[in-house]
């Protein structure tokens, strides 16, 4: 068995006592034939996902961690792990894609975002996701907000802190380490 990051059964061990839900995904470094996807869940009901226990995050552990394939002279990357959005684990999220322009409308309305939890993208691109409290009681989806700005919410899993990026092959990090999902008060 490959060896994984113990950041990763960590956050999700962390994530799960906090009632959110969790799934791993496909490793940064998987290969299947040319394409390399870490945003892809390993598990398909994972819409209906509820924070697993310790026991269900050691199986993952064991039948996923073989999907990390690095190159030689690299670490493995091991799973990435991703946050169920909505109801399952009461948070939403705020999705800003720089490639699609949406760093552009996040300048010009980020006082509005001020206290929910920022993690920034492993793309290293000024991508981020902005994390919200799901106060709702009727299922709210995707919506797209602006150009390169989408609304997640149940139905959507987004990739979490201490996640690889396939391409850069650097972590998810959050923007202020003392601010976390696990330790930010989340509004």
């Amino acid at each position: 068995m490959a060896t994984v990051r113990p950041e990763i059964t960590r956050t999700m061990a962390n994530l799960a006592e906090m009632g959110i839900a969790t799934i791993p995904l496909l490793p940064a470094d998987a290969r299947e034939g040319e394409q390399v996807d870490g945003k892809r869940p390993l598990v398909t009901s994972w819409t209906s996902a509820q924070p697993p226990n310790p026991e269900t995050i050691e199986q993952w552990v064991e039948t996923f961690s073989d999907f990390s394939k690095p190159e030689k002279g690299e670490e493995p990357c091991g799973i990435n792990v991703g946050v169920v959005l909505g109801a399952n684990s009461q948070l939403i999220c705020i999705d800003i894609d720089p490639r699609n322009g949406g760093h552009i409308w996040y300048e010009e309305n980020k006082h509005l975002f001020v206290n929910g939890v920022h993690e920034i993208s492993g793309r290293n691109d000024g991508g981020r996701h902005i994390y919200y409290r799901y106060r709702f009681k009727e299922p709210l989806n995707k919506v797209k907000l602006a150009k390169g700005v989408d609304f997640l919410g149940t139905g959507s899993q987004v990739v979490t802190t201490p996640s690889i990026h396939t391409i850069t092959r650097l972590p998810y990090h959050f923007e202020d380490p003392t601010i976390t999902l696990e330790t930010g008060d989340l509004v």
